[in-house]
């Protein structure tokens, strides 16, 4: 289909408008598991919700945001709000218990479910996921379990231009169209997000405890966590509050309904949530508090993928683990045909965001734009936002990185990448596997300037920002000891 999007498509780029940090605002009520009311202004509305809608409402407009819900929580207070339209011909205004589908952000979701069963003994997570499933190639039976978690199993993904997510597919039609395709690398050798591992830990989930997938999220994840709207979708049934999905068409400059999703795909494991704005507050103080994940389990999760090169990625069990001035920032990105997505966490600044649009954009850059501001606008200098440019010393490893992400219809430099990543650019996925940002959609950059950097194991973390016109955007690339690039990301 020519407006297909994939779950995999939304996370390959991340552009935002730039604007300055926010100023200091006033007090902010407690809360204790759900949204709790702040102290009113005159029109009925917290000033934190009130200085939220004023610094994003120019940008929702701008970039054709159909409708925003949005949670922000900082220390132990938090808001929710709705934004634009939950339904344009009706005029549906959304609210804050509007539902929206979160797609590959729902992945954690997944990941939770996984790791509950795994610190019951259920399996272990170096177990082949063979072990458990009985009717999957050879090829992906003897990948461990947590490779899946962290896609550095090699399995390919189902999902692609022949894969249509508008009919009916049987478990085993899901199988053989990923099973049509080569594995992309031996476990371990380097990292590629591939869906099918979280449909696989979907099925895993099933075998292990003996219930519907949907039926395990909802008793084991959701309701234990307090979540009151939150559930796995059906598309083609009708559930009260939610959003309808649209697409936003540039050269007519309006809004068309994206395409209806078939039911079950709207609910598969690698990304199977719908959820409100003030659910997605009940669920950061859920895992905040550990209600749904003991201490350990949660490090587990957030425990950085770990390379046969001995090399470590910054993406653990369903969300990229970076930071930005040496203070951790957890995130995940995820979108689907009219939905996108964005979940932010910062714990050590004490700073979370989720932001639900009902839109499909290109990649999900907006909606990043929109989580990053929020969390200035309640914690200025929470973010890479407020980062000026720092001393370049090894200007050659800038030029490099530049000339990956910006090659346009040139050939990657193949002299310039690890082992790594010369294994995706040598394989199956060709260069369509490394990031690169399309210039045709953009034009060239203003500035790529070097922003700051870190060392994860024997690797460094370099940030970059490529500034366009009203554009920003952070991409980390990691280099070896060897100074060769093995890791480019959005951030």
């Amino acid at each position: 289909m020519s407006e297909r999007v994939t779950r995999r498509d939304l996370l390959q780029g991340t552009v935002a408008v730039v604007a300055g940090a926010g100023s200091t605002l006033g007090v902010w009520a407690p809360i204790s598991g759900a949204a709790t009311p702040q102290p009113a202004s005159a029109t009925g509305e917290s000033a934190v919700e009130a200085a939220l809608r004023q610094r994003l409402a120019p940008i929702v407009a701008h970039h054709h945001v159909a409708g925003l819900g949005l949670a922000v929580t900082r220390s132990s207070s938090s808001a929710a709000l709705g934004m634009g339209s939950a339904s344009l011909p009706f005029a549906v205004p959304v609210t804050p218990r509007t539902l929206f589908h979160i797609a590959s952000v729902g992945k954690h979701f997944t990941a939770t479910a996984v790791l509950q069963l795994a610190g019951e003994q259920h399996f272990a997570l170096d177990e082949p996921i063979g072990r458990h499933l009985t009717d999957i190639p050879d090829a992906w039976a003897a990948r461990p379990i947590a490779s899946l978690l962290h896609h550095t199993s090699g399995i390919p993904d189902y999902e692609g231009n022949e894969f249509d997510e508008t009919k009916s597919h049987t478990r085993a039609e899901v199988i053989a169209a990923a099973a049509a395709k080569p594995m992309l690398f031996e476990t371990g050798r380097t990292w590629a997000y591939s869906n099918m591992n979280y449909m696989l830990l979907g099925w895993l989930i099933e075998a292990a405890s003996g219930r519907p997938y949907a039926k395990y999220i909802a008793e084991r994840v959701l309701q234990p966590a307090g979540l009151v709207d939150a559930r796995v979708d059906a598309a083609e049934e009708i559930i009260a509050n939610r959003a309808e999905p649209y697409l936003w068409q540039p050269s007519s400059r309006t809004y068309r309904h994206a395409i209806r999703m078939e039911n079950a795909y709207s609910g598969y494991p690698d990304g199977p949530l719908l959820i409100s704005a003030e659910d997605s507050l009940r669920w950061d103080t859920a895992l905040a508090n550990h209600r749904v994940l003991s201490p350990a389990l949660w490090r587990t999760m957030l425990e950085p993928a770990r390379l046969a090169s001995g090399l470590s990625v910054p993406y653990a069990s369903a969300w990229f683990v970076e930071s930005t001035r040496g203070r951790a920032i957890h995130s995940h990105t995820g979108g689907l045909p009219g939905f996108t997505a964005f979940f932010l966490r910062m714990p050590e600044s004490g700073v979370s965001v989720m932001v639900l649009t009902n839109v499909r954009l290109f990649g999900s850059r907006v909606q990043r734009y929109i989580g990053h501001l929020a969390a200035e606008t309640v914690a200025p200098g929470s973010t890479m936002l407020s980062l000026t440019p720092a001393r370049d010393d090894r200007p050659d490893l800038t030029t490099a990185a530049r000339g990956i992400l910006l090659r346009g219809n040139k050939p990657v430099a193949r002299d310039a990448l690890a082992p790594e990543l010369r294994l995706i650019v040598d394989g199956p996925s060709g260069e369509r596997g490394i990031a690169n940002r399309p210039v045709d959609l953009t034009g060239e950059p203003t500035g790529f300037d070097f922003i700051e950097q870190r060392t994860l194991g024997s690797a460094t973390l370099r940030r970059y920002r490529m500034t366009y016109t009203d554009l920003v955007e952070h991409i980390v690339v990691g280099y070896t000891p060897e100074e060769k690039i093995y890791w480019v990301s959005p951030d």
